[in-house]
Order: C-alpha cells, then structure tokens, then sequence
C-alpha cells in the first residue's frame, strides 16, 4: 500500500508506503527508492537505507508549545 500526490498541508509533492515517506529524487532521503522515514512534529526525525545499511534519527526530549498552540 503507498500513497503518491501531493500533500495538501506541506503543499509539495509527496510519497508514502505504511505511514513512512518514501524516498523521491531531489529529498533529503537521496532519492534511493530503498530509503524510508519521517519527520515528526518538533524536529524528531528517523530515517533508514537498508540497502546502505545505514539507520539515523534525531530526537528531542523538550518541546514547549504556547498557549496559543505555536511552538517557539
């Protein structure tokens, strides 16, 4: 199952397989149709090569929201 349009928030072109991006020429990922991953709210990201072997994720253990709903 995987999902290829355009996202309708982030206004840019967009693949996804199971709930993960999915790799596209011209993205972060390197445009390696192995590469998956996502990005999460607050800068929390993980993405995988298998094919690389190759695993990274950046995770952050504060995130203070306004009360207004924004984040700093």
């Amino acid at each position: 199952m995987h999902f290829e349009g355009n996202d309708e928030v982030g206004l840019a072109p967009i693949r996804l397989g199971l709930g993960y991006s999915l790799s596209q020429e011209g993205d972060v990922m390197g445009g390696n149709p192995m590469a998956f991953g996502y990005s999460g709210l607050g800068g929390m990201t993980g993405y995988a090569d298998p094919s690389e072997g190759l695993a990274v994720a950046v995770l952050c253990n504060r995130m203070k929201v306004n009360r207004g709903g924004t984040i700093p």
